[in-house]
């Protein structure tokens, strides 16, 4: 009889130390400092204790510490409460779910950052609320096979070394403003330039191969104007044109000295 009873109160020993060892809490508080927080199991509170994280090694640290009132596992072993690790992120009243789609991974935050993957259409989605920050020691590549769109409220500042774009089909730039550009030289080779309006050049126009106007306009130029070729106009040639002499002689002068 008596081993009966020693084996009955084993039984309800070993039951109560395994029904002790995993335990539903919530969390008291948080340190940061010492990545500690304290739980809450009804009346009972532990000591400082760790959570776990999703890596805790040199390849890889993940920081995302639990928020106060958030639902844990503690898992005791041994229903020793000092030496438990708090499992954190259980859904509950206080804390709902984020999101209610399958193949639809967000990451939530207070402020009201998202970032979201979509499996179902293969999207990838960040709604940042603040700044975003981006530093490499390499290179940094975007390739897409289809469009892309940068759309800013504000200023785009770019500040590099050398700059290139390249396009195989058109390159457009619309400015509802004034649009300077400020280098030592600038240089454009394409077979042709159209400008739609006036031209000004305040220092002067240096040309090799001539300028003419296709639409009657004419072109002031009040600053000089300087070209190793041939000027024509109106079908005279200023380097080779000649005059009506003078008197009764009815030649010509001879070209331009």
């Amino acid at each position: 009889m008596t081993n009966l009873i020693t084996l009955a109160q084993e039984i309800r020993d070993l039951r109560r130390l395994l029904s002790n060892q995993i335990r539903v809490a919530t969390v008291l508080s948080v340190d940061p400092s010492t990545a500690t927080i304290i739980a809450k199991i009804g009346d009972i509170q532990t000591q400082p204790i760790k959570w776990a994280t999703l890596g805790a090694h040199a390849q890889k640290s993940v920081w995302s510490p639990p928020a106060v009132g958030e639902r844990c596992l503690l898992l005791a072993i041994g229903d020793d409460l000092v030496q438990s690790i708090a499992l954190t992120g259980i859904f509950c009243a206080d804390n709902p779910a984020n999101g209610n789609e399958e193949k639809i991974y967000r990451t939530s935050y207070d402020d009201g950052t998202i970032v979201e993957y979509n499996a179902n259409t293969n999207d990838l989605k960040a709604d940042v609320q603040g700044t975003i920050t981006i530093n490499a020691t390499g290179n940094i590549q975007v390739t897409t096979d289809a469009d892309a769109t940068l759309d800013a409220g504000g200023d785009i500042t770019a500040t590099c070394t050398n700059a290139t774009i390249d396009a195989s089909g058109t390159l457009d730039i619309t400015a509802g403003g004034a649009t300077s550009l400020d280098c030592p030289s600038f240089t454009v080779t394409c077979p042709a330039t159209i400008f739609t309006g006036s031209v000004q050049a305040n220092t002067g126009l240096l040309t090799g191969a001539g300028i003419a106007t296709v639409s009657g306009v004419p072109v002031p130029c009040t600053a000089g104007f300087i070209t190793t070729q041939d000027v024509v106009a109106n079908g005279i040639s200023l380097n080779s044109h000649t005059h009506q002499e003078t008197g009764t002689g009815g030649g010509t002068t001879k070209g331009p000295q």
